[in-house]
């Protein structure tokens, strides 16, 4: 599968990217841009009660932007934190709380710790928490994990809990972690027994590298799930001031730029597996600490700014083929600050997604995205 998103990514940038100069191309992009011409931006009010204008433009030669953009504040914040340093007494009462101290084993090293009690365990790093009450959800966990990647996930109500209680009971334990940003929308999958025999037998047939860790016993298979394998998987990203924080469902950061360009930050999410017998596994990874110092409002650019910034990118290429950006929003991206050990910018950033064809993709995978990103106070672009 990694073939195939590398030769993609090769594609975009072998076919759509031809090096040339244009000075003159920005000015006369710039002015058409301003004319009126091939232009077209409608206002609604979406069902959060929230401004959208409707663009249709074409900004230069070749690249358009057809987009629904929800109109944002004029003015956000930057944050300087770090990421979350998890206390190993505080996560073992919390996730083994029927733990006695001679039944623990704690070990501890300079990039974390790892705590075990018989089947359970947890491991801790600087922003990364991950907890799993036992050897089988690891591979229930694959098993979603595999769902995903090729669309196969269902959104299903299982007997023992229903999807509303189950996405209750992961936001109230995240919020006993203590972090700096809050979670956002859960998107909730849940396979029953029935279905996890059903993505175990396909992907024995159809994914030899599944298939070959199944028989070298790197992955547990199962001749059969029971009742209590049943299970929701929560997942969340993580918001601040209203806009999403990257994660790792985003496209992909194109961090290609010189010593001098930022370096991301561990994108943020949290996964909770939860069924019958309570929360199975926690994934948490990019977790930043509530301490924060917090900038004054500043001014971001805005929507006519964001065309221009995208202009300049494209200003010395000749596009060889058509690029549409279809979707544009405002997100917080966290970078590392290289000044200090693990600390992390929240800074906000105009995220512009690109239309890329998927027809020649293999069916039924996810696709791959690409999209341009800039610093909302500054319009540099995130390279």
């Amino acid at each position: 599968m990694k073939s195939i998103k590398i030769y993609y990514i090769c594609m975009i940038m072998i076919l759509i990217f031809a090096s040339g100069c244009s000075e003159k191309n920005r000015e006369e992009s710039e002015k058409e841009m301003g004319s009126g011409q091939n232009n077209l931006e409608e206002s609604t009010v979406n069902t959060e009660g929230l401004q959208v204008i409707d663009i249709h433009e074409k900004i230069m030669d070749n690249l358009l932007i057809e987009a629904k953009v929800n109109v944002y504040g004029k003015k956000y914040k930057s944050y300087q934190t770090s990421y979350k340093n998890f206390d190993v007494e505080k996560m073992t009462t919390l996730f083994m709380p029927d733990a006695k101290e001679d039944e623990l084993q704690i070990d501890r090293s300079e990039d974390g710790s790892m705590i075990t009690h018989q089947e359970e365990t947890i491991n801790i790093n600087p922003g990364i928490l991950r907890y799993s009450k036992d050897k089988e959800i690891i591979f229930i966990s694959e098993l979603f994990s595999l769902a995903e990647f090729s669309n196969r996930l269902e959104s299903r109500e299982l007997k023992f809990m229903s999807s509303g209680q189950a996405a209750d009971k992961a936001a109230a334990l995240i919020e006993q972690l203590g972090l700096g940003t809050i979670t956002g929308e859960a998107k909730i999958s849940g396979f029953t027994k029935e279905d996890l025999t059903d993505i175990q037998k396909y992907f024995m047939e159809y994914d030899e590298d599944f298939r070959v860790q199944c028989e070298t016993g790197k992955l547990q298979s199962r001749d059969h799930f029971q009742d209590e394998d049943e299970m929701y998987r929560i997942k969340y990203v993580f918001e601040q001031d209203g806009l999403p924080v990257f994660g790792f469902e985003d496209p992909p950061m194109q961090m290609m730029g010189g010593i001098d360009a930022p370096l991301l930050a561990t994108p943020m999410e949290a996964t909770v597996y939860i069924s019958s017998s309570g929360v199975r596994r926690i994934e948490l990874y990019g977790a930043v600490d509530g301490n924060m110092k917090v900038s004054e409002d500043k001014e971001i650019i805005l929507l006519d700014d964001v065309k221009k910034a995208l202009i300049k990118k494209y200003e010395d290429v000749i596009l060889t083929q058509e690029m549409k950006v279809t979707d544009i929003w405002l997100e917080y991206v966290p970078v590392i600050d290289i000044e200090e050990d693990n600390a992390v910018d929240l800074i906000p950033v105009w995220c512009c997604e690109f239309y890329i064809d998927h027809s020649n993709e293999e069916e039924g995978f996810s696709a791959l995205r690409y999209a341009d990103r800039f610093h909302a106070f500054t319009g540099e672009a995130i390279q």
